[in-house]
C-alpha cells in the first residue's frame, strides 16, 4: 500500500465516522427535543398548594369543544385552551364562547406543523397570525404558546421570549389521543400522576375526543373531592412568581 493510498483510506475512514457521528448526535438531539423544552418550558409550578390547571389543545372542535364547555360550566372550572389559528377561523363563534365564559386562550399555532429548526419568519407568522386572529375575538392576556408536539428549538425559545409569552408544556400526559385508551383509563391516569401545580395535557381537537371530554367529567369532581382548585395557566404562574 502507498503511503498516498493509505491516507486517502484514513481520510475516507475518518469521514464515515465523522458522519456517523454527527448522524448519532442528530438522532440523540430529535430524541430530546421534547425534554429540552421541557426544560426551558414551564411544565409545573413548584407549589405546597393544591392546584392544577386543565389545558386542552388542537381546537376548537364542534363537537369535543362544546360538549367540554358544558361539563367546565357545570363543575364551576376553568382551563387554558391552545387552539391552532385555522381551527379559530372556522369556529370563532366558539372561541367566542370560550372566552365569554372565562376560559384562558393560547396560542397553538395556525397550522400545527411542526415547529423544530424552522426559521424565524416561519415561527413569527405561525404565532402572530394566531395571535391576531384570537385578539379580534376579544381574548386577552399574553396568549402563552404550547408547540405542536412539544417540539421546538432556540428559535423558538428566544421569539416567546421577545413576544413575552410563556413556552408552556406539562407534567401530566394521559396520552388521550390513544384510541385504545378509554375515558376511565385517562381519568385514571391523571388522577394517579397528578400532584400540587401540575399542568394536564389532553386534547379537544385533531380527532374523536368524546373519550376526552367523559374523562374530564371524570376527573373534575374526583380532585374537588381531594381538595384541588383548578386555575387556568396564567393564574398558575402568577402563583409561582408571587
Amino acid at each position: 500500500m502507498t503511503p498516498l493510498f493509505a491516507r486517502r483510506k484514513l481520510a475516507s475512514i475518518a469521514a464515515i465516522i465523522f458522519a456517523l457521528g454527527s448522524l448519532t448526535v442528530l438522532i440523540f438531539a430529535l430524541s430530546n427535543v421534547t425534554r429540552f423544552m421541557q426544560t426551558v418550558g414551564v411544565k409545573r409550578v413548584e407549589t405546597p398548594v393544591k392546584v392544577v390547571a386543565l389545558t386542552y389543545d388542537d381546537g376548537p372542535n364542534p363537537l369535543a369543544t362544546e360538549a367540554l364547555l358544558q361539563v367546565l360550566q357545570q363543575h364551576h372550572v376553568k382551563a387554558t385552551f391552545f387552539v391552532v389559528g385555522r381551527q379559530v377561523m372556522r369556529y370563532p363563534q366558539i372561541v367566542q364562547r370560550e372566552i365569554a365564559a372565562g376560559h384562558e386562550m393560547g396560542n397553538h399555532t395556525f397550522t400545527h406543523r411542526d415547529l423544530l429548526f424552522k426559521q424565524t419568519y416561519f415561527l413569527w407568522d405561525q404565532l402572530g397570525e394566531t395571535d391576531l386572529v384570537l385578539r379580534r375575538l376579544g381574548a386577552t392576556g399574553a396568549l402563552h404558546v404550547r408547540p405542536p408536539r412539544g417540539r421546538g428549538f432556540l428559535g423558538l425559545v428566544t421569539l416567546a421570549r421577545l413576544m413575552h409569552k410563556q413556552i408552556v408544556m406539562w407534567d401530566v400526559d394521559p396520552a388521550d389521543y390513544r384510541k385504545e385508551r378509554s375515558p376511565q383509563q385517562i381519568a385514571d391516569h391523571i388522577l394517579r400522576e397528578v400532584r400540587p401545580g401540575s399542568i394536564v395535557l389532553l386534547h379537544d381537537g385533531g380527532g374523536d375526543r368524546s373519550r376526552t371530554v367523559a374523562a374530564s367529567a371524570i376527573v373534575i369532581p374526583q380532585l374537588k373531592a381531594q381538595g384541588y382548585q383548578f386555575l387556568t395557566i396564567s393564574e398558575l404562574l402568577n402563583m409561582n412568581s408571587g
